[in-house]
C-alpha cells in the first residue's frame, strides 16, 4: 500500500478503533456497575462511581495507545482528556434537556441524538487536541 493510501485509511481504522472503545467502554462500564450491584450489594451510587471512574482510565489509555498511538508526555494529555469528558458531559446535558423542555422531543430520541453528535466531535475533539497528530505519526514509525 503505497504511503498515500495509508495515511488514508488510516482515519477510518482510528475511527473503527474509536467506535470499538465506545462499545467496549459500555460493555465494562454495565457489567462494574451489575456485579457490584448485584454480588456485593453495593448502593447504586456507588456502583455508578467505581464504574465511571474505571471506565474513564481505561478509555484513556485505550484510547492512548490502541486509538490514536500517542506518545505524548502523560500529564498533560490526561489533563486534556479529563477537561474534554467534563465539559462534554456538561453539554450534553444541556442539550438533552434543550431538546426535551425547548424542542419537545422524547428523552429516548433526545439522548440517542445527543449521544451521536457528541461521539463524532468529540472523535475530532480527541483526534486533533488531545491525542496530539504529531505524537501519534511518531509512534506509528516505531
Amino acid at each position: 500500500m503505497t504511503g498515500a493510501a495509508d495515511r488514508a485509511r488510516r482515519p477510518l481504522t482510528t475511527f473503527a478503533r474509536y467506535v470499538a472503545l465506545g462499545g467496549g467502554s459500555m460493555i465494562l462500564n454495565i457489567a462494574i456497575v451489575a456485579l457490584l450491584s448485584e454480588t456485593v450489594k453495593a448502593s447504586p451510587a456507588l456502583a455508578g462511581a467505581l464504574g465511571y471512574g474505571t471506565i474513564f482510565v481505561v478509555n484513556y489509555f485505550v484510547a492512548r495507545r490502541f486509538v490514536f498511538r500517542s506518545n505524548a508526555a502523560v500529564l498533560a494529555e490526561v489533563t486534556r482528556f479529563a477537561a474534554v469528558q467534563l465539559t462534554s458531559r456538561v453539554g450534553e446535558y444541556g442539550a438533552y434537556l434543550a431538546l426535551v423542555y425547548a424542542a419537545h422531543i422524547s428523552y429516548f430520541w433526545s439522548i440517542v441524538l445527543v449521544g451521536l453528535c457528541f461521539f463524532m466531535v468529540k472523535f475530532g475533539i480527541y483526534r486533533f487536541l488531545v491525542f496530539k497528530p504529531e505524537d501519534a505519526e511518531k509512534s506509528c514509525k516505531t
